[in-house]
């Protein structure tokens, strides 16, 4: 079972791109708000998936042993996937415009830094290059369009093992990232894929087309539940 959070600071496209991704490749979820984050609420729990949005809400209403509860699922064989705000909050730090600052959830030893503007300044959006490095996940992909919104490149502690699934073209810096925590796996992305722009129409497609990358998603996820399978 994976839980979706669905509390305040989720963003309506990035919460149900999500949930329909999900849905469409055959994963049971369920949305859960700060109250379930408890070791009762999330003990059949194989996954958090945290969606994009505003991650300060998330820091603010979570309370102590709520993160706690999220990390005891990834320490003992689940998975932690965050995109964007969800990815800053897995972070240690985060440099916010210059400004660096302390998170709690602590799952990423290291920085979340954003937003890029060499991409899009905040609040914009706009449709990036992935480059994709070596990995079984990319089945034989290089490139990858993706929507990005304000997400992270992550600057990895000395400390923090981990693998870079994908870089933005434009700078060169990770944007997309995964590595064990516990017995469990972590999946951060600063991208959107599970969004797609219908230009024509001017409107998010929340069906896996106009260019969501919902294939390469269902590949990272099950590979990243896998992982932390493997090893309980």
């Amino acid at each position: 079972m994976i839980v979706v959070y669905q509390g305040a600071g989720t963003g309506d496209p990035t919460r149900e791109g999500i949930q329909a991704f999900l849905t469409q490749a055959g994963l049971p979820w369920r949305g859960v708000g700060p109250a379930d984050l408890t070791l009762e609420g999330l003990a059949d729990v194989d996954a958090v998936y945290w969606p994009g949005g505003w991650a300060w809400p998330y820091v603010r209403d979570v309370p102590p042993e709520g993160k706690q509860a999220v990390r005891d699922v990834v320490a003992r064989g689940g998975a932690y996937v965050g995109v964007c705000a969800g990815a800053y909050h897995a972070a240690d730090l985060i440099r916010w415009q210059g400004r660096l600052t302390e998170y709690d959830l602590d799952l990423f030893r290291g920085v979340a830094e954003g937003p890029i503007d060499a991409i899009e300044p905040w609040k914009g959006w706009r449709l990036t290059e992935l480059a994709l490095h070596d990995h079984p996940i990319h089945d034989g992909e290089a490139r990858h369009t993706a929507v990005y919104w304000g997400g992270p490149a992550f600057r990895l502690h000395p400390a923090q093992d981990a693998d870079v699934l994908a870089s933005y073209a434009v700078t060169g810096d990770p944007a997309a990232i995964t590595f064990a925590y516990g017995r469990g796996q972590v999946l951060l992305m600063g991208c959107h894929l599970e969004l797609g722009w219908d230009a024509a129409a001017a409107r998010w497609d929340l069906t896996g087309g106009h260019g969501a990358q919902w294939g390469w998603l269902e590949r990272a996820v099950r590979w990243t539940l896998a992982q932390g399978a493997g090893r309980r």
